[in-house]
């Protein structure tokens, strides 16, 4: 997870509330998800606080554009390795 969604990852759980999920959000964190075991890196993975983080973001104007970029690195990845390098 990049530090981009960690940071709003504590923001969402200090806010208490949910986001709305998107296609984007639930195919990223998937992806993610299937790697947390095979990738020492992805520590404390939780493939909810990533959708939820993910969805907050997207909702910013300005993190929006982090969250396509990083979308579009996960999605071009091949190898946990490379997926974990996304910014």
């Amino acid at each position: 997870m990049t530090s981009v969604l960690r940071v709003c990852l504590v923001l969402v759980l200090l806010a208490g509330c949910t986001e709305p999920r998107s296609r984007r959000c639930q195919a990223v964190c998937a992806r993610e998800a299937e790697c947390r075991d095979t990738v020492e890196n992805i520590d404390n993975f939780d493939e909810g606080e990533c959708l939820d983080a993910c969805a907050a973001l997207e909702r910013d104007e300005i993190a929006e554009k982090e969250v396509a970029l990083h979308a579009e690195c996960v999605t071009k990845a091949t190898t946990c390795e490379q997926l974990v390098a996304c910014p």
